[in-house]
């Protein structure tokens, strides 16, 4: 929450492409006359901004005033659920992008069940050091929201598309549904993995996110 009179403070040091409306297109059009921070954009004229980006002139021109008269929607549906990762350096190394990924997996897991919401399907999203931006999408043997079921197919994805190195690595979970499925002949390792997550979040809510870790997640010392 940004109080009314510190707005213009909060938003006058962001670079133009943090701002909502704005794509590489504009930003680039703003950069090329000296125009890298909110801040800046505010101090352009409106007529300026209308006779050279039209009716988006004033959105841009209002919005770097923090000025927005659209209604806010405080309960719109959540479709997808993700997590991503960009390395200061690219990662060449598989068994590092796996350990990554599993990391990114427990989190995006531990939100669907604190939401209390399953996902039917799993994306993994792969970036490139040339910028080249790769999804690939897997469908789910049932909707879940455990780490296990989702891991296994972000890591099948892993496996047989990703191609070494990689700048950011993503899981995006989605076809999310909160009915709770009846399933007459349930997996046994699944039934086991829901009462030890379960087990594991009591103690997560109770100590802290880092109480306790899925083994392939501790990494070894290497000395």
């Amino acid at each position: 929450m940004i109080p009314q009179d510190k707005v213009l403070q909060f938003l006058s040091p962001m670079p133009v492409k943090k701002m909502w409306g704005i794509g590489e297109k504009t930003a680039e059009s703003l950069n090329h006359i000296a125009i890298k921070t909110i801040g800046q954009l505010r101090d352009l004229q409106l007529e300026f901004l209308e006779g050279k980006f039209g009716k988006h002139g004033r959105i841009l021109y209002e919005f770097a005033r923090g000025e927005d008269t659209r209604p806010v929607e405080p309960e719109r549906e959540v479709k997808s659920v993700g997590k991503e990762v960009t390395f200061a350096e690219d990662i060449g190394d598989m068994d590092e992008l796996r350990h990554k990924l599993r990391e990114l997996v427990e989190k995006v897991a531990r939100r669907l069940r604190r939401e209390n919401i399953k996902s039917g399907s799993v994306t993994l999203k792969i970036k490139y050091p040339n910028l080249q931006l790769v999804t690939r999408t897997e469908s789910l043997p049932e909707p879940t929201n455990l780490a296990g079921p989702i891991y296994r197919v972000a890591g099948h994805l892993l496996d047989k598309h990703c191609k070494p190195p990689v700048r950011l690595i993503g899981v995006i979970c989605g076809k999310l549904t909160m009915e709770r499925q009846i399933t007459l002949f349930r997996d046994e390792q699944l039934v086991r993995e829901e009462k030890i997550t379960s087990a594991l979040d009591k103690l997560r809510d109770r100590y802290g996110e880092d109480v306790i870790k899925a083994a392939s997640l501790i990494k070894k010392d290497r000395k």
